[in-house]
């Protein structure tokens, strides 16, 4: 994940690629590619970075993958949770404005969340199997479901 700027951009190890440190949250000057700082072995499990309102937030998977928490790096806090999904989380993406939380699911089922309270607002049923990706348009007001069979949805709206 870059930063606003794109002065500097983050990375997530899990467990299994550093068996002698755990997770890692890596920080990397974008200009050189040269490591700034790391935070070794929390939080478990990290299945997104974000950085919302200039804040680096992470989102820690639950539930044997059908569950989030969002955590706020520096104080380490939960800010919120997100439940709901009935088959394993395969993507997610942030709207632009970091207010709203967009997640998909192996069953095509894609939930659209409050960042600040946890609350779903919406659920959208992609019709053909798996919804594995999502993504915004640069101005945000367009996602992107990339699905099963090489099939991608748009969806366009104007509230990020």
């Amino acid at each position: 994940e870059f930063s606003k700027d794109g002065k500097q951009f983050i990375t997530a190890t899990p467990p299994d690629d550093e068996p002698l440190e755990g997770n890692a949250l890596r920080f990397w000057e974008t200009s050189s590619c040269r490591e700034i700082s790391a935070i070794i072995g929390e939080p478990a499990t990290a299945f997104g970075l974000a950085f919302v309102d200039g804040n680096l937030r992470v989102l820690q998977i639950l539930n044997n993958g059908r569950s989030l928490k969002l955590l706020d790096i520096e104080s380490r806090k939960e800010l919120a949770s997100f439940s709901g999904h009935e088959s394993e989380l395969r993507g997610l993406a942030f709207s632009p404005n970091g207010k709203r939380l967009f997640t998909c699911d192996l069953d095509g089922q894609i939930k659209i969340w409050d960042v600040a309270t946890g609350q779903e607002l919406l659920s959208l049923k992609v019709n053909a199997g798996e919804a594995g990706n999502l993504a915004f348009s640069p101005n945000g007001n367009v996602l992107a479901a990339a699905g099963d069979g090489g099939i991608i949805r748009l969806w366009r709206g104007t509230d990020n």
